[in-house]
């Protein structure tokens, strides 16, 4: 969620939910995807390839600052585009699922 606490019970405002993945990141912007990461510990610099909400594609640099309380400081290379994204609780539905035990 951009820069104001998640609830997780369906009424955040869809604009304002970002979904980072492994490949990419969902968010009204548009489809971001990573072309080249980097780690530096609490730090993910990241090329990314944007395909925006007019069709325009772009290319550029962003980092993802993990904060102690486990939100993330978000910048772009350019430093114009900066903001807090609050991790949002999970439900029941968002865990994974339980391991099956066998019975014996």
């Amino acid at each position: 969620m951009q820069n104001a606490a998640c609830k997780g019970d369906g009424s955040d405002p869809a604009k304002m939910v970002v979904r980072i993945t492994e490949t990419d990141v969902h968010s009204s912007f548009g489809l971001c995807t990573f072309v080249r990461k980097e780690f530096e510990g609490n730090i993910l610099k990241a090329q990314m390839s944007c395909s925006g909400p007019a069709g325009n594609m772009l290319l550029g640099d962003v980092r993802f600052t993990v904060r102690p309380d486990r939100n993330i400081d978000f910048v772009d290379q350019d430093h114009t585009y900066n903001v807090v994204l609050y991790r949002c609780p999970q439900t029941a539905a968002q865990q994974p699922p339980a391991t099956a035990t066998s019975a014996r």
